[in-house]
């Protein structure tokens, strides 16, 4: 994997079903000495069933290593000028690259079960902030549409539908 580092800062990735694993990279920054770590969930809207499992994780190894570094962890950040401008930009460049103006772009988040809404998640909630703020940071008069794709099993699902939506827009 790529590692930056500098004199201060190790800055390092691992995956939460996948390899590297948190578990394996949390040993590599005991061994490296680390006294602090701020962990980063690659999950802009909080859900419980993605960054909570990040952090779930992070403890559970913890338990098992009897180390106690410094722990940060950032819970979301759906509404950061950082994250949002950086949409913005991968958005306004690929408007550059067509030569016609669309009717709609559509924010398609992956989804989660209704019944997670229901009980409290905050997940759709985020989604529709950070659609929202990219609306009024582009301000380029392009309605934005929240989606939600990725439907598994047969519970309901956050709505609407990215493939429902799409086959509707034409």
């Amino acid at each position: 994997g790529r590692e930056f580092k500098n004199k201060d800062f190790i800055v390092d990735y691992a995956m939460r079903y996948g390899n590297p694993s948190i578990k394996s990279k949390m040993q590599k920054m005991k061994e490296k000495g680390c006294q602090s770590m701020i962990v980063l969930p690659l999950y802009p809207q909080y859900a419980a069933a993605t960054t909570a499992t990040v952090c779930d994780e992070v403890y559970r190894c913890l338990m098992t290593m009897r180390w106690q570094p410094g722990l940060q962890i950032i819970p979301h950040y759906e509404s950061n000028p950082l994250y949002i401008n950086a949409l913005k930009k991968s958005i306004l460049k690929a408007l550059k690259k067509k030569k016609w103006k669309p009717d709609v772009i559509v924010a398609s988040y992956h989804g989660i079960p209704k019944k997670y809404f229901e009980k409290g998640d905050t997940y759709h909630c985020y989604c529709q902030k950070t659609t929202r703020l990219l609306e009024e940071k582009l301000n380029i008069n392009i309605p934005i549409q929240t989606t939600f794709q990725s439907r598994f099993g047969p519970d309901e699902w956050l709505q609407p539908y990215t493939d429902k939506i799409l086959e509707k827009l034409p």
